[in-house]
Formats: structure tokens, sequence, C-alpha cells
């Protein structure tokens, strides 16, 4: 997983985040949650099963008016 920020001036960074460890993270947080959880859970076996279909699937696409940019990707 990797979000990719672009701001105005032209100034670009990735930061890489291990898909696995984003969904471990989730995974524990939910288990906490009772029915909440069970949903959250089976998110995260969608996005896990989308990532091995389609590879760097954009989940989050966000474009300012001002020209800045945020893309999350699996």
């Amino acid at each position: 997983m990797k979000v990719h920020i672009k701001e105005e001036g032209g100034r670009r960074f990735t930061i890489p985040l291990p898909a696995g460890l984003a969904l471990r993270f989730m995974g524990f947080a939910a288990g906490r949650r009772g029915e909440a959880g069970r949903e959250i859970k089976a998110v995260m076996r969608g996005l896990k099963q989308a990532k091995k279909v389609w590879g760097h699937l954009a989940v989050v696409e966000i474009k300012d008016k001002d020209g800045d940019e945020v893309v999350i990707t699996l």
C-alpha cells in the first residue's frame, strides 16, 4: 500500500506502507468491535483479493482545486 502526495508547488513524496501491516492493524482494531468488526474483516478480505487480482488499485484519489493530490493505492 502506498500513499502518494503531490503539493501545489510541485513537491511530491510517497509513503510506502506494507499492506499486510495496515490490514493487520485494522484487524486487531476490528476484533474488539463486535458486529462492526466482522464487517471490517470482510472488507479486509476483499481488499486482499483485489490486490491479488488488480495489483496497484487506487483506493482513494483526492484532487484539490488548488492542485494538491493524494492517492492511496494497494
